[in-house]
């Protein structure tokens, strides 16, 4: 283990070299903020070089996106369930494709911006549920209010299969699993 300040000066070395970069995410659980330390190209460039085995964080979007479409697949995996991120369905691919006892569930993450993630919202319904994941409570009344409005009467269908869920309990969840995992 790096004491504190060590560590925080090898970050700082590993930025300044254009290795990292990092970057705060809102977790919308109960730790709020975190900061991530994200590697560059040019630090997986230097892994290559140096041939260490990793493997890039899956997802698309911005790293908040990314981090919270690995978060719900942690859950998940930790729930029972078989999990994909960016999993394509006839060239649509779903956030977080979930899979357990012959069902499958699109989990769509909800970051910024409501209108890009409603426009996969019928690529959808090759699933036989949808999760939208939100950051609060006002943000599914929103996503309610603009799914009854473009949609129209296909709202009620689109209301009988999706499934809102907050960001916060599934980073809340994590946390919880972490903390008993280091419990003897």
């Amino acid at each position: 283990m790096i004491p504190a300040g060590s560590g925080n000066a090898l970050r700082q070395e590993l930025e300044d070299a254009g290795l990292i970069r990092v970057e705060v995410v809102d977790t919308y659980g109960r730790s709020k903020k975190i900061s991530n330390a994200r590697i560059t190209d040019k630090g997986y460039a230097v892994l290559r070089e140096m041939k260490v085995p990793f493997e890039r964080p899956r997802g698309k979007g911005g790293w908040e996106h990314v981090y919270h479409q690995n978060s719900v697949a942690s859950w998940a995996r930790l729930s029972g369930y078989r999990a994909s991120i960016e999993h394509s369905v006839d060239g649509k691919a779903a956030d977080v494709s979930l899979e357990k006892d012959g069902r499958r569930i699109a989990a769509e993450i909800f970051c910024k911006g409501l209108l890009k993630e409603l426009a996969n919202l019928r690529d959808l319904f090759s699933y036989d549920e949808v999760w939208f994941c939100v950051k609060d409570v006002d943000e599914i009344g929103r996503l309610k209010e603009l799914i009854s409005r473009t949609f129209g009467e296909e709202a009620k269908q689109i209301f009988e299969r999706t499934k809102f869920k907050l960001l916060g309990d599934f980073q809340n969840f994590l946390a919880s699993a972490r903390r008993s995992a280091r419990e003897p």
